[in-house]
């Protein structure tokens, strides 16, 4: 939960820490959780509660947040719908200056990309 927090922390406050949470991942797979909460500590100086910023409606939570990896500073939003039901829902960061409503299916995850102008769209990722 540490790194996942400290990736989500990272990507909302627009720093690039990929390479400090490739390692921070390497060592808990390696079994060094030590090192890995100290990575994740050292990225949100121990304070990575969910801090996002999003607000979400419905039956939806956050799977992941985490900077788009070409570089852009732009960051990718993951939902996930919750309750088996097909909904109508609204995320808002005013930290990223967005504001969005969308559809989403029973159990569906959608992936959105936030530009650094608030602009947002949806992309597919296949899995």
């Amino acid at each position: 939960k540490q790194l996942v927090d400290a990736e989500k922390y990272s990507a909302v406050k627009g720093e690039d820490k990929t390479a400090e949470i490739k390692e921070a991942w390497i060592s808990h797979f390696n079994g060094d959780d030590e090192r890995a909460k100290k990575i994740a500590d050292d990225i949100t100086g121990g304070n990575a509660s969910d801090e996002s910023g999003f607000k979400l409606s419905g039956a939806i939570e956050l799977a992941e947040i985490k900077l788009a990896e070409d570089g852009s500073g732009d960051t990718v939003l993951r939902v996930a719908q919750t309750d088996g039901k097909e909904i109508s829902s609204y995320i808002m960061c005013d930290r990223l200056n967005a504001a969005f409503r969308f559809e989403i299916m029973p159990y569906e995850l959608q992936t959105f990309r936030i530009g650094a102008d608030g602009r947002v769209q949806e992309i597919y990722i296949c899995e």
